[in-house]
């Protein structure tokens, strides 16, 4: 936690100093042709606060590896090399290739820190996901064991239900009479069928139809089958059943 601390006042305190830088700028109301002086303290604030911001986030780094302090401590000295070159160069010798000199150790120093920190910080977000642990594998002595757990916590309902003393009533039949319905035989009323297909089909089952059309007759001669068969099969009926 202390380093945490330590990382934050850090990234305020580089915060601070570039807040000064570009408050001075503006206040100044910095141009190419003002003062070197002027120039030289609002860069040198500006950058020297980038890179102490930076520096602050690298120092909240959770994990801290010997890679990750070596690029920190590279990263810083890259800057700084840069800011006092800057401060040495300008404004007598600022020109090629001692603008050089300044830029490219101050530009690798911050593409270190940030990418240092970027990289720590997506390492920090993967880790930090929930792994999913692996199913175990169930055996059959595992089963066997469950099994035997259900059916003996069963038996043990049972047990406490035949202790607690529950009996089944028995009913009395005593001056039970069945009523008059029960006994009584309902006769069965035959009513005729007085429907004309009804007649139809028994004038054709006792060939009292004479037809002249061979087609039609072999029709009829179809159906008398058909009703012959069914009365067979409901013949068969009664006999199995009554």
């Amino acid at each position: 936690m202390s380093r945490y601390y330590a990382g934050s006042l850090t990234f305020i305190l580089g915060i601070i100093l570039a807040i000064i830088g570009v408050g001075f700028a503006i206040s100044v109301k910095l141009t190419r042709y003002s003062d070197p002086s002027q120039i030289e303290f609002t860069y040198t604030f500006a950058g020297l606060g980038l890179a102490v911001a930076l520096l602050g986030v690298n120092l909240m780094i959770k994990k801290r590896t010997h890679y990750v302090n070596y690029i920190t401590i590279l990263g810083i000295i890259l800057c700084s090399l840069g800011l006092a070159e800057f401060v040495i160069y300008f404004p007598q010798n600022w020109k090629y290739p001692y603008v050089t000199y300044v830029v490219v150790p101050y530009a690798l120093g911050v593409a270190l820190l940030v990418g240092n920190s970027f990289a720590n910080a997506v390492l920090n977000l993967i880790e930090g996901k929930p792994v999913v642990s692996r199913r175990e594998e169930i055996t059959e002595e595992d089963i066997e064991r469950e099994v035997e757990r259900v059916i003996s916590e069963s038996m043990e309902e049972m047990v406490k239900l035949s202790e607690a003393g529950l009996k089944f009533k028995d009913v009395s039949t005593e001056g039970f009479r069945p009523g008059k319905a029960f006994f009584e035989k309902k006769d069965v009323v035959v009513l005729k069928d007085d429907v004309e297909e009804a007649e139809i089909l028994k004038n054709l089952e006792q060939n009292r139809v004479e037809v002249k059309d061979e087609e039609l007759e072999e029709d009829i001669k179809l159906l008398k089958e058909t009703i012959s068969s069914e009365k067979e099969k409901k013949g068969k009926k009664f006999r199995l059943f009554g």
